[in-house]
């Protein structure tokens, strides 16, 4: 094939086959056709567009110039399949008390696929949790002592049990409620006597029932009760957020979701523009690593239900290769290019659910309403068309999300957020994003079921000690000392009457500008530095009232002053707050 006439069709607004966009994207990914086509390529797509069958093979051909995320969906495991999932030696640990969980369907009655005496000889239990499982009847939560060996203390009050001492640099405590090991399946705490699909347990006898209604009772299973290692059988989920200020939702949402059973691999970004990336804001945590390798991401995944890492070069690698270009020809903005650049790095964690919040407003990058519905149509359409259950809501980003904008502020806010004492708006958000995945994984059969799963999750506090976990997994470590701005200032109202509107965007100019965020990619970042809004759209505010308090040395808040103030603006007729969430889509 020739490149110049593929580029001339899709200039005169051709639909291009896929045989011929697999040619262009492969000899690109080879070095066969050179920088300049590309670009042309590009800068065609930008002005004509694409139909969904092409944008279709645009994402597919960036797909398969890398490696694709294989998970382990089978319960069927060898011992040298749990060793490699687990990553290190499984710890001895047992308590008679406990009840082994084990998650599946279609099981012989023999029970060949639960090699129980191999199990039974190496001491350790296998937490299954396929995707198509029905929810269980909810029962109240239920916490059971245990010496712990770590904690996290938030405000000097609250105790978080962790199993990874790691995280929380290793303090020792006293008997304090385990909100790790409780046997749970689908968030929920079994009682005493259960059927769940075919799966009974009977005090701490598992029976198990097949297809053919034929139940094989595998006797007393107390032996095989160690709580400290277990692996996720969960569908595999992800979200992604289309940039705003302020969001840290994938913080709180990605260890909710693992509470729930579902195991999230979840793929993130650094600052792009005003709009800071949840890397760098984890980042903040000492220690936290966010470069891990395919395995790293596997292991992880298995043996803690989530990880947020960056994009690894062996995923997508060609999307890369092609964003560097868009970003200097001016094609940034092309929703089939965006639909494909987004896509075809999601698919690659080998997904089976994806939920996207595409936000609009002066604080995105899609500013009004019908460009970001028409983002959010092509994203769910591909999806759907490439074999992932998909969906998508719309929200607004005319404000920041939450009240704490800056990396080290928003980790703070998150934990808050994570011990159920969070701004309203930031878990509006999260819940209704964590909602759709657990629909769309058949985890719940309808939405308010859903809610109160993840609130009993964010209330129990193994939401929180689920992060805990996942720090620990990624080097991190909690109680070692955020970096944060001891000096602040206010910048306070200058007249009496209601905030009217935001200049979102701007106030992410100003975290740039005190360092918060990169102007190049090259830049160091401070993460100590932010932002704290004080008012929100529609509040009545008073002479003198502060409206943001500034994270920063006195000289670089007076330098972003004049950037803030006229960032928010206030008149003497009272307004509305706007809509959080507008639609969804699937």
């Amino acid at each position: 094939m020739n490149p110049v006439t593929i580029i001339a069709r899709k200039r005169d607004g051709h639909e291009l086959a896929a045989d011929e966009i697999a040619f262009f994207i492969g000899s690109f990914s080879a070095g066969t056709v050179p920088d300049y086509q590309m670009s042309a390529l590009a800068m065609a797509i930008y002005l004509q567009g694409m139909t969904d069958a092409e944008t279709t093979a645009l994402t597919a051909c960036m797909l398969a110039s890398g490696k694709k995320l294989e998970w382990q969906r089978s319960p069927s495991l060898s011992d040298a399949e749990i060793a490699e999932l687990s990553g290190e030696p499984v710890e001895q640990h047992f308590d008679g008390d406990d009840t082994v969980v084990i998650q599946t369907r279609g099981i012989s009655k023999q029970g060949e696929e639960l090699n129980l005496p191999s199990l039974a000889q190496r001491k350790d239990t296998v937490e299954l949790d396929p995707p198509a499982m029905a929810p269980p009847r909810v029962s109240p939560p239920v916490t059971r002592p245990m010496t712990a060996e770590s904690t996290l203390l938030l405000d000097d009050s609250t105790r978080i049990d962790s199993q990874p001492e790691r995280a929380l640099g290793g303090r020792d405590t006293t008997e304090i409620p385990d909100l790790l090991a409780p046997p749970v399946l689908g968030g929920h705490t079994l009682p005493e006597k259960e059927v769940l699909d075919g799966v009974w347990f009977n005090g701490s006898r598992l029976e198990v029932e097949s297809e053919a209604n034929e139940t094989a009772d595998f006797g007393d299973i107390s032996e095989l009760m160690p709580v400290r290692r277990r692996l996720a059988f969960g569908p595999i989920v992800d979200k992604h957020s289309t940039g705003g200020l302020g969001d840290k939702t994938s913080i709180i949402l990605a260890p909710l979701l693992a509470c729930c059973g579902l195991r999230v691999p979840m793929i993130s970004g650094r600052g792009l523009g005003a709009t800071g990336g949840t890397l760098d804001k984890l980042e903040a945590i000492p220690g936290f690593r966010t470069n891990l390798s395919l395995n790293e991401i596997r292991s992880i995944t298995n043996r803690v239900g989530c990880v947020i890492t960056g994009a690894s070069p062996e995923l997508a690698p060609v999307d890369q290769k092609l964003y560097a270009l868009r970003d200097v020809t001016g094609t940034v903005a092309s929703i089939p290019l965006i639909t494909a650049s987004i896509m075809s790095k999601k698919l690659a964690e080998g997904l089976n659910a994806l939920v996207l919040d595409v936000k609009f407003g002066s604080g995105a990058f899609m500013k009004s309403l019908s460009s970001a519905r028409k983002l959010a149509a092509s994203l769910v359409e591909i999806g759907q068309r490439m074999g992932v259950k998909t969906s998508a809501l719309l929200t607004n980003m005319d404000q920041p999300l939450g009240r704490m904008v800056g990396n080290t502020l928003e980790v703070d806010e998150a934990l808050s957020t994570l011990a159920g004492q969070g701004p309203s708006d930031l878990w509006e958000v999260t819940i209704e994003l964590g909602a759709d995945l657990l629909l769309t994984t058949n985890t719940v059969n309808d939405r308010p079921s859903a809610k109160r799963l993840l609130e009993q999750h964010l209330q129990s506090g193994r939401a929180l000690a689920k992060f805990v976990e996942m720090v620990a997994a990624q080097g991190g470590n909690l109680n070692a000392v955020r970096r944060r701005s001891t000096t602040q200032s206010e910048i306070i109202s200058p007249r009496s009457g209601f905030i009217s509107r935001m200049n979102a965007e701007a106030l992410g100019l100003a975290v740039i500008e005190l360092g918060g965020g990169r102007r190049v990619m090259t830049d160091r970042v401070d993460h100590g530095v932010g932002l704290e809004m004080l008012v929100r759209i529609g509040d009545r505010v008073e002479l003198g009232q502060p409206l943001v308090k500034v994270f920063a040395s006195e000289s670089q808040c007076n330098a972003v002053k004049p950037m803030i103030r006229n960032a928010i603006h206030i008149r003497e007729e009272p307004a509305s707050a706007p809509l959080l969430i507008s639609e969804r889509m699937d």
